[in-house]
């Protein structure tokens, strides 16, 4: 079972825009990627991408999903999206 949890930024607006995000979601994983590998231009290309079964290191090149291999190397493992 995986840990869940919301990948988001706070609007202009005061609105949040998310992401949701299936495996991985807790702070020793996700938080520590997000706060050592995303800074803004590359979390708003994050969220342009969609939801996700499980964030990495870089958002990479599209994947099979059937065919994916997790890659357990927080430094260099990519992200896996639904619908890419």
């Amino acid at each position: 079972m995986g840990c869940r949890c919301l990948i988001g930024l706070v609007q202009d607006d005061s609105t949040v825009r998310f992401v949701y995000c299936h495996n991985g979601g807790n702070p020793g994983h996700s938080g520590t990627l997000l706060y050592e590998n995303y800074d803004l231009p590359e979390l708003l290309r994050l969220l342009e991408e969609g939801d996700l079964s499980l964030l990495g290191a870089k958002i990479g090149r599209k994947k099979d999903f059937d065919t994916y291999t997790r890659n357990y190397d927080m430094e260099t493992s990519e992200c896996l999206f639904y619908g890419r």
